[in-house]
């Protein structure tokens, strides 16, 4: 019997680390990643002396999941992630750039 080609796709997935992860938690892990966009998020909106309120209105959420967002206790979507984009001013790719940004580590 052959396998179809999405069956090898769906076994190195489950595979994966990646996707132990998540099946283990049932995505409500906090992943490092989630933290530095959502840090990064807030860096931004307060470079543009933006409140969580305003910002929550403009993408038509509440002040709270913008919390969520920049704690990162919510995932930001690509699709929300647009929405920013519209009320910041910037294009896809700067704020992706910008999301992604991490300090360097403190020399000693």
């Amino acid at each position: 019997m052959s396998r179809k080609p999405n069956e090898n796709i769906s076994q190195n997935l489950q595979k994966s680390p990646e996707t132990a992860a998540v099946s283990k938690c049932r995505g409500t892990c906090l992943r490092p990643i989630d933290a530095v966009i959502g840090a990064n998020l807030r860096r931004l909106r307060k470079q543009r002396k933006i409140s969580q309120t305003t910002l929550g209105r403009c993408l038509g959420v509440s002040f709270q999941q913008i919390q969520k967002y920049e704690s990162g206790v919510n995932r930001l979507s690509i699709s929300r992630a647009l929405n920013v984009c519209a009320v910041f001013r910037m294009t896809l790719s700067d704020f992706l750039a910008q999301l992604l940004w991490q300090e360097p580590p403190e020399t000693k």
